[in-house]
């Protein structure tokens, strides 16, 4: 298991701070659902510990609206929902594949819950009901997962992955192989997308290796390392901007990667992977590592005054389902 030590520096009876000053909780920022569910998340697949996720299972469970069918997202620092109801398409999905996830990966007491939230998300509609082609994209994963999870999502997965087919077929061509006619965040989850919608839309597995392909080639630096897109002014055709880059992207090229290995048992997927989590350590434009093993800390990201002091929980927590998805298989050969 990774170190979770500076992840419960994060953590209080609320949820996961937000934001760090170096390695110190920066409470003026609060909490949100992104990095609540992607700390549930993380607890699933470890399999606990249960102290962990029943604090991050709370702050879901305490931001769904079940008579709405919607999710808030931010919380200030004394508790007080600054959007009740109103979150980001992209933070409900994600969301809602923690609840999923959390219905396989966690124990009874916690499962149940997290089965019936999902439940009810489906009943709602809410994981077809967002226009971000990012959380088809998780919602997707989630539906690849949900019969595990003893839930069924009916349509809504082929309908999912019809809108994601849509996208590449409107805005792909031989020299931009792409979903969109620009690069965001966290570009990877798209390529993973269209491998997870397959399992409907079974085009769309040659459409998530040329895209996944074609975005590890652009990322990649003169000395072979992963180069990511930065997020100051995301490269269109044309070169793409270096600074700031986010743990984010390297955590998205990590998990697409690896399922592309899971679905083709090509040693370059891994390879990919494996050249994600190394990010991560010090093979980097900045030659620096931004993950501390011993910790679990991460820093925020590589902007042009170099590595961040910061060390938030978005990026301890991509860091730390790097580590989950990538670490021990590396490790294990």
């Amino acid at each position: 298991m990774p170190s979770l030590d500076h992840l419960r520096r994060l953590t209080d009876g609320r949820g996961v701070w937000q934001h760090a000053r170096h390695a110190v909780p920066d409470r003026r920022h609060g909490y949100c659902l992104d990095d609540a569910a992607r700390a549930l998340w993380l607890c699933a697949r470890l399999g606990g510990p249960a102290d962990l996720a029943t604090a991050y299972a709370g702050f879901v469970d305490h931001a769904w609206d079940a008579r709405a069918g919607r999710f808030a997202n931010f919380m200030t620092h004394d508790g007080r929902w600054l959007d009740p109801g109103a979150a980001s398409d992209d933070a409900e999905a994600r969301a809602f594949l923690a609840l999923v996830e959390a219905a396989i990966g966690l124990p009874e007491g916690i499962a149940g819950w997290a089965r019936d939230r999902a439940s009810e998300a489906i009943a709602s509609g809410l994981p077809t009901r967002h226009g971000s082609p990012r959380a088809w994209a998780w919602s997707l994963a989630a539906a690849r997962r949900a019969e595990e999870a003893g839930l069924a999502m009916g349509h809504q997965g082929a309908e999912l992955a019809s809108r994601l087919a849509a996208c590449w077929e409107e805005s792909a061509r031989a020299d931009w192989p792409w979903f969109e006619a620009v690069l965001a965040y966290d570009a990877g989850r798209l390529a993973q997308g269209a491998l997870d919608g397959a399992a409907w839309e079974p085009a769309l597995e040659a459409v998530g290796l040329e895209a996944l392909d074609w975005l590890g080639r652009i990322q990649t630096a003169p000395g072979g390392h992963l180069r990511l897109v930065g997020s100051e002014g995301y490269g269109q055709a044309g070169p793409p901007a270096l600074h700031a880059q986010q743990p984010l992207d390297a955590w998205a090229m990590a998990e697409a990667a690896m399922s592309a290995h899971r679905l083709t048992g090509e040693a370059r997927w891994r390879a990919e992977a494996v050249r994600a989590r190394a990010w991560f350590l010090g093979e980097n434009d900045a030659g620096s590592p931004l993950a501390d093993p011993g910790t679990g800390a991460c820093r925020d990201g590589i902007d042009p005054q170099g590595v961040s002091a910061n060390r938030g929980a978005e990026s301890t927590l991509a860091w730390l389902h790097t580590e989950v998805a990538v670490g021990r298989r590396d490790r294990s050969g």
